[in-house]
């Protein structure tokens, strides 16, 4: 491995998981053989294995960063008990840790472990350095290991143009350790690579967003300028006709165009071009790529209302990755990283390290990354038990997991979240939601309050074009929002009341299909039952309003 300049990784970045996938990666470039790892839970002292013609080879993986010699040698003597029992003869046994191996140390820990297969090797943290250089594939893809500290990502912020960055960067901050690379992530990065674009559909919470923010990482490390959820058309061919290399997100594309949340009626338009222009430009020049998300949802909705739309989609169809029901190893891994980041009490993850649970919220059918990473964040257990209780209740039923959050706020704070979930909740200016809750006494003063209350937790704020700006802090939230307006004629009959202009009334009467919700639930549907008190509460209240002409509607 002489003359090649070796990385120098202290693997601190990585979980215990991370570590065990990123030697597998790593032993399998290496040796040119297909290692296995095992799910979450007792592995029978087994973290990789793999076949040759020969035999079984299996490696032992030990994360312990600041380990001293005494701690390897324990694990290696504890490590060559369990070998003992393993049923199979060994051909080979590599133990590998993380920990960095003086010479002697890495002699001992070998003789602890002799007699345990054919050849025993010993690595440490030099040799996954060394051997790291020799695969830069590997080192590419394992992108916690050169995103070591939160300033990577605040570089990322600076070299780029970002919509409400301050909250985009907190989030890849939050995430991006919990992140836990998977099939899907590889097809999005071969479309990327092969046709400059990438469009991810799912449903809520299916983790399209975090692939996106994968993908912009790597490209970010390849050079390319960063530009997140640009709103200003022109400046869109600004930056495609300059010389710079970027690569260009949209998040949640298509979600709200159709209810004209993003102010113009020729958006549709506008992005089907650029998504045009972006796709001819791959036969001469890779230098400008695209990353779309959308929910499918509101994919199949816009492509039906809008021809643009509808182009837009058919030119993107060669790098259509859907984001399914992750594989339930993915689903267990992506669980321990967000619950052994969050809990770092020893008897705690000791406590939490017993039982099934991870079986049965690994495997739930309502298992999403994203509610799984709420839960988490949102955490108030004193207890593994409590955590687990938490997490399970989630899954049982997930459409009222910030219920008891919303409930428990002044009415100000619900009635401001319930008014933005009917505007633009990607981008409100402040003034509007003030205008929007004039019915309530000095609501000026209470909006600011109500902001800086809700600011962090359910909504962002930011400056926009010298405005200030509100936001939605998570779609999941938009989801509960319009549910529990779908099934409150009382909370539906003062956002009516509080309708300033008669064009305020259009989302309450378009947002008939609430196609953020798998369920298609309907604000007003006369053939649904479940609606039909609301429907009934508000129709006169709605009438009235309707039956006032003029671009004012005055105060009842």
């Amino acid at each position: 491995m002489s003359g090649i300049a070796a990385p120098d990784y202290d693997f601190a970045s990585l979980s215990p998981y991370d570590f065990e996938v990123f030697v597998r990666d790593l032993l399998s470039a290496q040796d040119r053989l297909i290692y296995s790892t095992y799910r979450v839970g007792a592995d029978g002292g087994i973290d990789l294995k793999a076949a040759t013609d020969k035999g079984w080879v299996v490696a032992q993986c030990k994360h312990t960063p600041s380990a001293d010699k005494g701690s390897v040698l324990r694990a290696a003597r504890k490590e060559a008990g369990k070998a003992a029992g393993m049923g199979f003869p060994l051909v080979r046994y590599v133990f590998i840790t993380s920990a960095e191996l003086t010479p002697g140390t890495e002699r001992e820990t070998k003789e602890a472990l002799a007699g345990v297969a054919g050849t025993v090797e010993v690595y440490g943290r030099g040799w996954l350095n060394a051997a790291l250089a020799l695969h830069p594939e590997v080192e590419r893809r394992h992108f916690k290991l050169w995103i070591s500290s939160t300033q990577a990502v605040r570089a990322m912020m600076q070299d780029g143009v970002f919509l409400r960055g301050e909250s985009r960067i907190q989030r890849i901050e939050r995430n991006y350790l919990r992140f836990v690379h998977h099939e899907t992530c590889e097809v999005a990065e071969l479309a990327l690579e092969e046709h400059g674009c990438v469009l991810l559909s799912g449903a809520p919470g299916a983790g399209k967003t975090t692939i996106a923010e994968y993908l912009l990482l790597l490209w970010w490390h390849r050079g390319f300028r960063v530009v997140v959820d640009p709103r200003t058309v022109d400046q869109w061919w600004v930056w495609l006709e300059d010389d710079t290399p970027t690569v260009f997100f949209f998040d949640d594309a298509w979600g709200q165009t159709h209810h004209q949340d993003h102010g113009s009626r020729h958006h549709d338009t506008d992005m089907s071009e650029f998504i045009e222009s972006i796709v001819e430009r791959q036969a001469s020049t890779a230098s400008k790529v695209l990353i779309m998300t959308s929910r499918v949802q509101v994919l199949q909705e816009t492509v039906r209302l809008s021809d643009a739309s509808r182009r837009a989609v058919e030119r993107l169809a060669h790098c259509h990755v859907p984001v399914e029901r992750l594989p339930y190893d993915v689903r267990g891994r992506m669980l321990f990283n967000h619950v052994h980041l969050a809990m770092t009490d020893p008897q705690t993850r000791q406590d939490l390290s017993i039982g099934s649970w991870w079986h049965r919220v690994a495997g739930h059918p309502n298992y999403s990354p994203r509610l799984i990473e709420i839960v988490v964040r949102r955490n108030r257990a004193r207890s593994a038990r409590e955590l687990i209780d938490d997490l399970e209740e989630a899954l049982e039923n997930p459409h009222e997991i910030w219920g008891a959050s919303f409930r428990a706020l002044p009415p100000v704070d619900q009635q401001l979240l319930l008014t933005l979930s009917l505007m633009d909740s990607q981008l409100v200016q402040w003034q509007e939601v003030v205008r929007r809750l004039g019915g309530i006494p000095s609501s000026d003063t209470h909006v600011d309050a109500a902001v800086e209350r809700l600011n962090g937790s359910w909504i962002t704020k930011a400056l926009h074009g010298g405005s200030q700006i509100l936001a939605l802090a998570d779609p999941s939230q938009r989801d509960f929002l319009i549910r529990y307006l779908s099934m409150s004629p009382g909370a539906m009959t003062a956002i009516i009341k509080n309708a300033v202009k008669f064009d305020d009334l259009i989302p309450v009467c378009r947002r008939g299909e609430a196609t953020e919700l798998e369920s298609n639930l309907r604000l007003f549907s006369s053939g649904e039952d479940l609606f039909r008190g609301v429907l009934d509460t508000c129709a006169r209240e709605l009438l009235l309003r309707f039956s006032v002409r003029g671009d004012v509607i005055a105060a009842s």
